[in-house]
């Protein structure tokens, strides 16, 4: 006779099976080894995604969470630096005519990078030129940089616009430089854009402190005379 329980509460069924959290990221970061074209940070959000979602359902109490998610941040650490580890495969255009936009987007990209690292060069230039009306220029035309990349999430448009045309993801997948320059490119510049600055601002300060004392030295002079 099957017993009701009703009044007792339910009845604890079978248990469930523990499902180890790590498989899952282990999986992804095997499927990132094969798939280099996958953004990191895609397989990242989708490997905590999993790990975490496992580790709700395999455990019921509220400490047994706590420790297993505690493993699950060590493992999502582990994945982050295999991640990093994992070679980017160069991937060449799949067409004629992808190749051919590729390779004038790269071209543009190079000029118009070129002439903006021109500019930053040239400002101390100006500066000890005593040019400062070109100064203000160059700092309008790198200002104009600034506000295009800040409007783009940091991202060159044309770094988008080579994207369609290749799967390739390299950090100079998308311009003629070395990898390394390409990869550090804004931090070199911008550095490079506020010294100069600093310069130039100093080259001015110093030829208004020469114009007032030769002011005053002029003024002294004629109070002399008279």
């Amino acid at each position: 006779m099957a017993v009701s329980d009703t009044n007792h509460g339910p009845t604890s069924g079978p248990p469930h099976p523990v499902v180890n959290p790590f498989l899952r990221s282990d999986r992804i970061l095997h499927s990132a080894r094969l798939n280099t074209t996958t953004s990191p940070n895609v397989l990242l959000t989708t490997a905590v995604i999993q790990i975490t979602t496992t580790d709700d359902a395999a455990h019921s109490s509220l400490p047994a969470r706590i420790v297993t998610m505690g493993h699950s941040v060590q493992r999502i650490n582990g994945l982050i630096a295999a991640l990093r580890r994992t070679p980017t495969t160069k991937v060449e255009p799949t067409s004629e005519t992808d190749r051919g936009m590729l390779t004038a987007i790269k071209l543009l990209h190079t000029t118009v990078w070129a002439l903006l690292a021109g500019c930053i060069l040239a400002l101390p230039i100006t500066g000890l030129k005593r040019r400062f009306d070109w100064a203000v220029i160059l700092t309008v035309i790198i200002a104009a940089e600034c506000g295009v990349l800040a409007l783009n999430a940091g991202r060159c448009p044309l770094t988008d616009l080579a994207a369609r045309f290749t799967a390739e993801r390299t950090d100079n997948f998308d311009i003629y430089l070395p990898i390394w320059l390409a990869r550090y490119n804004k931090p070199i510049f911008g550095s490079l854009f506020v010294i100069n600055e600093v310069i130039v601002l100093n080259c001015r300060s110093k030829k208004e402190r020469r114009l007032t004392h030769t002011s005053q030295k002029e003024a002294a002079s004629l109070s002399s005379t008279f």
